[in-house]
């Protein structure tokens, strides 16, 4: 078979856009035609060299060189040739021009568009030069697909398919879409949201939804709330006396913006699938919007039961926090043994050294006690020899000279040591106030109610001139 060039070119336009081609009008008004191989003058036929021999059974060559001799395809009076340009009316054959290139409204046979040129919502197929559309197949749960695969819209969540013949097991949605629909299956005393904001989500009117209640003694909480208008059915199954499936209406067209529903245990029987499945039909949405959607089965509070627990849990607590008390003040204990044992072994490895100290000479004051004079010594403050600090520089070992009592004399009493080495354990940081004994408070101000009074007897006694 010779090849044909012009094969395969279904529209004016792009039949011209081959130089080898040119349009075949029908000469309907409609805009059908063919195209086939030509020139200015018209269509030509194009024939090998090579075939000599005129058995039509004979395989015709299909390299050149060729020869071209005028066709008879486009000879008829109403069609029209055209090599240049495209006839004014191109309607694809599915409506007529009223005016010069223009297709009145609207086409016929499921098209649409200025030129027909595209199947109407609803139908698919590839309508131009006079093909047909057929009308989308979707088994109900869909009106809407792909105006040239006929791939179909599901209008229903969860359905999924060319032509929504299955359910998308791979996200929880089960059932038979051809005999009845997909449904989420909903886990008990647990809150579920659906986002239905993606732009594939744009065709979705409706979304189902399953339940089966597993406690057989408590009631049911339903509670499903929407972001946009949408109605809402509700249904449940349970066997029937003869023992059959049965399906009864609890709710229809009911507002889901805001909706709460208790079911009853003494109404219905909970515990497994044979007994009650609720069945939860959302429809006539627009996307986006998102779905809270919940069933719970939570028992009533025992408050007999919830005190003695409470009281219980919290006299185990206490008894901890005593353990735990008791267990902290050992530790600390021991803390502060280690501590001692660890100064203790500092202040016996201090190293050996010497302090050179200037002492003064108390003067003896048992002659002036006879006299009844006091004279107000100034108060001395002592100075440490040696400051030897701990580890963590938090405390410190201070060494002071003390002077051993006299009993008012000069020095000491032979045998008894005047002067002594006293340490302390101080710590390092802000001074603080010293403190004051109360009992050396009251003798101060008794001395000084004392002297107060010796000075009033004084001024009393008469004196000899």
């Amino acid at each position: 078979m010779v090849p044909d060039l012009c094969k395969g070119y279904d529209t004016c336009s792009n039949c011209l856009n081959n130089p080898a081609c040119g349009w075949c009008d029908e000469g309907n008004k409609n805009g059908l035609g063919k195209c086939h191989e030509g020139g200015a003058s018209g269509p030509l036929l194009r024939t090998s060299v090579h075939h000599k021999d005129k058995d039509t059974t004979s395989p015709v060559p299909r390299t050149g060189p060729w020869t071209w001799s005028n066709s008879s395809v486009c000879s008829a009076e109403e069609k029209e040739w055209h090599f240049t340009s495209c006839p004014s009316c191109q309607c694809n054959g599915h409506s007529v021009c009223s005016t010069p290139g223009v297709c009145q409204q609207p086409c016929e046979h499921n098209t649409q568009g200025d030129h027909c040129q595209r199947c109407s919502e609803g139908f698919f197929g590839h309508p131009v030069n006079g093909g047909e559309c057929s009308k989308c197949e979707c088994n109900g749960q869909g009106t809407l697909c792909d105006h040239r695969s006929g791939n179909c819209f599901c209008t229903t969540k969860g359905i999924t398919g060319d032509h929504c013949e299955k359910c998308d097991t791979q996200n929880h949605y089960f059932g038979d879409p051809i005999k009845e629909s997909c449904f989420y299956d909903l886990a008990i005393d647990y809150q579920f949201t659906f986002n239905l904001s993606k732009p594939e989500d744009k065709h979705y009117t409706a979304i189902n939804f399953k339940n089966v209640p597993t406690k057989p003694d408590v009631d049911v909480d339903f509670s499903i709330t929407c972001s946009v208008p949408a109605k809402m059915n509700l249904t449940y199954r349970h066997s029937s006396k003869e023992g059959s499936r049965k399906e009864d209406l609890v709710l229809t067209e009911k507002n889901c913006s805001m909706f709460k529903f208790r079911f009853s245990k003494g109404d219905y029987t909970f515990g497994n699938e044979e007994n009650t499945t609720f069945y939860v039909y959302v429809y006539d949405f627009q996307p986006p919007l998102w779905i809270i959607i919940s069933f719970s089965q939570h028992p009533k509070l025992d408050l007999l039961q919830f005190f003695i627990t409470f009281s219980t849990c919290f006299l185990a607590l206490l008894l901890i926090a005593a353990i735990l008390w008791k267990i902290k003040q050992k530790y600390d204990r021991y803390r502060r043994r280690q501590r001692l044992y660890v100064e203790m072994e500092q202040m016996a490895s201090r190293p050996f050294g010497q302090v050179l100290t200037e002492l003064e000479r108390i003067p003896d004051t048992s002659e002036s006690n006879q006299h009844h004079t006091r004279k107000r010594r100034k108060k001395l403050r002592p100075s440490p020899i040696a400051l030897e600090p701990c580890i963590g520089n938090r405390a410190a070992v201070l060494s002071l000279i003390v002077r051993m009592p006299t009993g008012g004399h000069s020095y000491a009493p032979p045998g008894i040591p005047g002067i002594a080495i006293a340490s302390s354990l101080v710590t390092l940081g802000n001074p603080r106030k010293v403190s004051v004994d109360p009992t050396q408070k009251v003798e101060a101000d008794t001395n000084s109610k004392t002297r107060k009074n010796r000075k009033v007897v004084a001024a009393n006694q008469p004196t000899d001139l």
